[in-house]
């Protein structure tokens, strides 16, 4: 059967396309309106810093595709499945406009605690705050020329909440118990929804970075100066995901990971009930040297991924 590789470059957060990973990763793609430069989730198995293995939601960018065939050039082994397109003129400048308002909400902070500050670095903004540290927006009109705020995007109070998201651990519909605050300033959000969010992360090196996950809405909180200093937030919601057309793709990947599964796995004898990936160690045994797979040699090797009976262990010991 024929199936489609996406070759996919992960992004890491808003800042794109400054922060993209150079490592290029592939993934199973079933979708068939899904092109090249198109703006995917994808679900990748990854290790965590505690060295196991999770899976995860990650944004996207498809470079490229590949045919995998039965017998065909086999050159990647992809890790997981392309999981849903997303609309990238909307994705795109919506990850510019959340750079704005990230740049709005660090200068206003970082304004306000170094109020006190003999020598604030940020003294452009004495002028605009008041005794309650709160920052006046409508008189950054006249430090246009020096800092260049935007205008739409630095009066947040109107429409801007805090949310409190549960992170989503791929299809198997698994969760944090941790629940993340982030800012949103989408007013289509409720309790239950699932969105994208940023994310600020250490990685295995210990090392700070952004990324995207999924996750659902737990609760809602107003927005000001103190429930911002309170629950403080990690960042910005991105963008909403149907839930409907979200939950019916996760169990059609569940659906098409156990075909693969019991497809590719050859101890039928011990199947895994709740397979979490799809062992595509599997094929370092059928791959020939020009990179050609053969499944007709799937058989040659049941016996060796059979567990040793019993009996033989013991005669084993006796010699």
């Amino acid at each position: 059967m024929e199936k489609k590789i996406a070759i996919v470059r992960l992004h890491r957060g808003v800042l794109d396309p400054i922060t993209q990973v150079n490592k290029l990763m592939t993934f199973i793609c079933d979708i068939e309106d899904v092109k090249k430069g198109d703006f995917v989730v994808v679900e990748l198995s990854m290790k965590t810093r505690a060295k196991n293995f999770n899976n995860d939601f990650r944004v996207g960018r498809v470079e490229d595709f590949m045919i995998f065939m039965d017998g065909e050039i086999a050159q990647f082994r992809p890790n997981n499945f392309v999981v849903f397109k997303i609309n990238d003129n909307d994705f795109y400048m919506r990850c510019n406009t959340l750079l704005k308002k990230k740049w709005s909400l660090w200068a206003r902070y970082r304004a306000i605690k170094n109020k006190d500050n003999k020598n604030p670095r940020y003294s452009i903004f004495d002028d605009i705050i008041k005794e309650t540290d709160s920052l006046q927006f409508q008189r950054l009109t006249s430090w246009v020329d020096v800092m260049k705020p935007d205008k739409d995007h630095t009066d947040l109070e109107k429409e801007t909440r805090i949310v409190s998201i549960k992170m989503q651990r791929g299809v198997l519909g698994k969760e944090n118990n941790k629940t993340f605050n982030y800012i949103c300033d989408l007013k289509d959000i409720q309790i239950g929804d699932y969105v994208i969010v940023e994310i600020t992360r250490k990685n295995m090196y210990g090392r700070p970075a952004n990324d995207f996950r999924i996750g659902r809405v737990e609760s809602l909180h107003t927005w000001n100066d103190s429930e911002v200093s309170k629950f403080k937030p990690n960042s910005f919601v991105v963008c909403k995901i149907a839930d409907k057309e979200f939950k019916t793709r996760c169990n059609e990947i569940k659906k098409s990971k156990k075909e693969l599964w019991e497809l590719y796995n050859i101890d039928k004898k011990r199947p895994n009930k709740n397979p979490d990936g799809i062992p595509m160690n599997v094929f370092d045994h059928l791959i020939f040297s020009n990179g050609t797979l053969h499944f007709d040699r799937l058989s040659k090797y049941q016996n060796k991924m059979q567990p040793p009976k019993k009996q033989q262990i013991k005669k084993r010991k006796k010699h």
